[in-house]
């Protein structure tokens, strides 16, 4: 009698057991190896499934791994397409806010340039101001000088008669 095969999990699982100690590209042909056996192995269920050998019960689990592998990429793709608006209205936002920044800027700085030009002229009134104080100093003190001489004189001149 012939020995029957296991019908257990075989060579493809097996040969991804050790796939993290390769280098990557080795792990690149090991994937493409096991991608091929996968086509070469739907292919031959196609072609026995045409010719009548294996009916649509026998190839149901083939049919759910299908429908698995389309459904996985459909929620993927959604997820990702949400991903994908979330970053774009993060953009959105992010821009308005960058613009809105900018207008901010640029009218603060405005009243920085008005405020400074007030201040400017504040200093120059003030710097007249001094001027005109240290002239009138200066010229204060010479006539406390001449005064302080004329009194001094007088004082001589009373201290003599």
């Amino acid at each position: 009698m012939p020995r029957q095969k296991s019908l257990s999990p075989g060579s493809c699982t097996l040969r991804l057991t050790h796939i993290t100690s390769l280098p990557s590209s080795q792990k690149t042909a090991l994937i493409s190896s096991i991608a091929n056996d996968m086509k070469a192995t739907f292919i031959y269920i196609a072609k026995q499934s045409e010719a009548g050998n294996l009916d649509s019960q026998n190839t149901a689990p083939l049919d759910n791994v299908v429908a698995t592998i389309r459904d996985t990429a459909v929620s993927e793709r959604r997820m990702l397409e949400k991903k994908l608006e979330k970053a774009e209205r993060r953009v959105r936002k992010l821009k308005r806010e960058q613009k809105w920044m900018h207008n901010e800027v640029g009218e603060v700085l405005k009243r920085v340039e008005v405020v400074g030009g007030k201040w400017k002229e504040k200093v120059e009134r003030l710097r007249g101001k001094v001027e005109g104080l240290q002239r009138e100093l200066v010229s204060g003190r010479e006539g406390v000088v001449e005064q302080m001489e004329e009194t001094m004189e007088q004082n001589e001149g009373e201290d003599k008669a």
